[in-house]
């Protein structure tokens, strides 16, 4: 993400030296007063109201912080406060990240009070591999953070680079045969952009 702040000082030092060129062409002067110059570019960035720094759009009409605040209502139990995470994952790997948390919502029962899976393991999508957790097929990850990074990879990687890139197109290779998963999916899709 750009740093808006440090931009509109740049910005600022440059039109302040095209206005100095100007000025000295105007003139005829031969020096540049080096010291207004100096001066522009020590501006405190922090003193810059963060009002006047307009943030840029990242996913439907909405900032990051207003993706990840509106993720974090869905999410509780475990869960609590983990849309940033899941918005940032999301949006790096490029997978849609109302359809990555429904998932997990469905996956976990994390909605009400998070499975064993995830409290235990830090497993949020039923990711197999090892290291195992507890001797069964399911990974374990020594983070949250690890384990949704993990799930959003699998999705792009296992399901997005192959054009199932919506709960119909997954169902049948996510679920292997289940014919109301992707629509109990959606469902939740529906809730988390409602809420």
């Amino acid at each position: 993400m750009i740093n808006l702040k440090k931009l509109l000082i740049v910005s600022l030092a440059v039109l302040f030296l095209l206005n100095t060129t100007r000025v000295q062409a105007q003139t005829n002067e031969e020096t540049v007063d080096t010291l207004d110059i100096v001066k522009v570019m020590e501006f405190d960035v922090n003193a810059v109201s963060d009002e006047a720094v307009v943030e840029e759009i990242v996913y439907e009409d909405m900032t990051f912080n207003e993706l990840s605040s509106q993720l974090n209502k869905s999410l509780s139990s475990t869960l609590t406060n983990k849309g940033e995470i899941f918005a940032k994952r999301a949006l790096e790997y490029e997978v849609d990240p109302y359809l990555a948390l429904a998932i997990v919502l469905h996956e976990t029962g994390c909605k009400w009070g998070c499975s064993s899976l995830v409290v235990n393991c830090n497993n949020v999508g039923g990711v197999k591999g090892s290291p195992s957790c507890g001797g069964g097929s399911y990974r374990y990850y020594s983070s949250l953070d690890e384990g949704i990074t993990a799930f959003i990879r699998n999705l792009k990687y296992n399901y997005y680079d192959y054009g199932l890139n919506t709960a119909y197109k997954m169902q049948r290779k996510y679920t292997g045969g289940s014919t109301t998963w992707a629509s109990k999916v959606e469902n939740y899709i529906a809730e988390i952009k409602n809420k």
